[in-house]
Parts: structure tokens; C-alpha cells; sequence
């Protein structure tokens, strides 16, 4: 019996191919300690989001929720992402969202509390948990490195001046740039891209950005932006409301 079953196996082996391949266990070690150190480049890409979604999940299953400070954070993120065309395959979120705690009203102080001359008691931070029927990807600073660093090849001209350096963008060519705006077109199939009103930085977060807010006993204030190009601020009662204490454009 074991003989016609061995001999099975090897028959079915035969008829599979390289099809038996692709039921086979996927290897986590990339996902595990994701990201690897590799570069990024055209050749794996794909993967690279694929091991992210994986990762996420890894590090999602590992988030102890803070319930009272998640709710703030879903409540205004669906209410923002879902008045928005998303054009991006996966929702991507901040690692961590931080939260100063004070032991007062914030809205009779408002403006000294924004301008940090008020001491709080607390400032701590919370991973954002959001339950969705999209796909959802946390993007890490060595993730972000790996985008940023794969974005501005093309363009990335330095100039090094008694130990600082520059981006010296007089020495990019059209074709450079136009090599960058292929880049930014293929990240953004997969998450949103943007960079910096002022070239610094690069973000790849779902609008709205939200990645820290301020409570205190009557309510809390926060902030819904697209980084640093616009934004408004809001004092939200704990029974009422939001209101905006505060708009700025860049």
C-alpha cells in the first residue's frame, strides 16, 4: 500500500509542474522583519507592497487598543477619507499617533495650550486600529526611507558645503524629472504620495493625516490637514460638536 502511494505522489508531481509551486507555503522570513534592507527598484516593487500588507497584519495582530483614543481617531479619519475620491489600492496609516493629555479646559486656553505654553500631564501615543473592507498598510520610517530613497534617484543632486548638503536642482534634467513623475505615478497604485510644501519630506499617508491630537476635561482639539499644505483645527466637546478654532494654508 505504501508502494502505490509513494508512486501515486510521484505521478501527481509530474502532472502539477511548477503548478504545485504556487500552493506551496509562502516564506515569511522577508515579512517577519520587514523591510529588509534590499533597495528598491523597478523589479520589486510589487512584492515590496505585498510584504508590507503582510507585515501590517503581523504588527496589527499585536496592537493592544486603546479604545478611547482610537475612536477619536476613526470618527474623524472615515469621516475625512470617505468625503474624498482615494484613488490608491491600500489605506495607508501612521505606526503611531501622539497624544498630549492636559489636567484643564482646553477651549478657554486654546490658543496657549497650540502654542505650548501651558505644561500637560501626560503625552503618550497609540497605534491606529482601523476596521475596513480595504486593505490597510502601516508604513514604518525604514518603509518610508525605502519609498523616499526610491522616489529621489532621479532628481537626488547634492551639493556638500562645509558639512551641510542641498538638493541642487540645476543640475536635474527633463528627463530626470520626468523620470521622477513615473516614480510618484507607480507608488501612488498603491499608496497616496506627496511630497512636502517645501521639498523637504516625503508622506505616504491616506488623507486625512492624523498623526497626534491634544484631550483634555471639556474635549479635545485636532488637527485635519494634508501635512503641510493646509489644515484645520478643531476644539470637539466631549458632548458636542466640532469647532474650528483655527485655519492655515501654506
Amino acid at each position: 500500500m505504501k508502494k502505490h502511494y509513494a508512486t501515486f505522489l510521484i505521478i501527481l508531481s509530474f502532472i502539477l509542474g511548477d503548478n504545485a509551486e504556487i500552493h506551496a507555503q509562502q516564506d515569511i522570513s522577508n515579512i517577519t522583519c520587514f523591510p529588509t534592507e534590499r533597495s528598491l527598484d523597478y523589479g520589486n516593487i510589487d512584492n515590496f507592497f505585498t510584504e508590507l500588507k503582510e507585515w501590517s497584519k503581523l504588527y496589527r495582530n499585536g496592537v493592544v487598543v486603546n479604545e478611547d483614543y482610537n475612536a477619536i481617531f476613526v470618527k474623524h479619519f472615515k469621516e475625512e477619507y470617505m468625503a474624498k475620491e482615494q484613488p490608491s489600492r491600500f489605506i495607508s496609516l501612521p505606526m503611531t499617533v501622539e497624544v498630549t493629555r492636559y489636567d484643564c479646559d482646553l477651549k478657554p486656553y486654546a490658543d496657549k495650550i497650540l502654542g505650548k505654553k501651558v505644561l500637560p500631564v501626560a503625552i503618550t501615543s497609540f497605534t491606529p486600529v482601523l476596521d475596513s473592507d480595504e486593505e490597510v498598510v502601516y508604513i514604518s520610517e525604514k518603509a518610508e526611507k525605502l519609498l523616499s530613497d526610491f522616489l529621489e534617484e532621479p532628481v537626488h543632486k547634492v551639493i556638500k558645503t562645509d558639512g551641510t548638503s542641498f538638493k541642487d536642482y540645476r543640475k536635474v534634467s527633463e528627463k530626470d524629472w520626468m523620470e521622477l513623475r513615473k516614480r510618484i505615478a507607480l507608488i501612488e497604485e498603491y499608496v497616496p504620495t506627496s511630497i512636502s510644501h517645501w521639498d523637504e519630506f516625503w508622506y505616504f499617508l491616506s488623507y486625512p493625516q492624523i498623526t497626534s491630537f491634544i484631550v483634555g476635561n471639556d474635549g479635545y482639539i485636532i488637527e485635519i490637514g494634508r501635512m503641510t499644505y493646509y489644515g484645520n483645527i478643531y476644539f470637539v466637546p466631549w458632548d458636542g460638536e466640532p469647532e474650528v478654532i483655527n485655519t492655515w494654508i501654506s
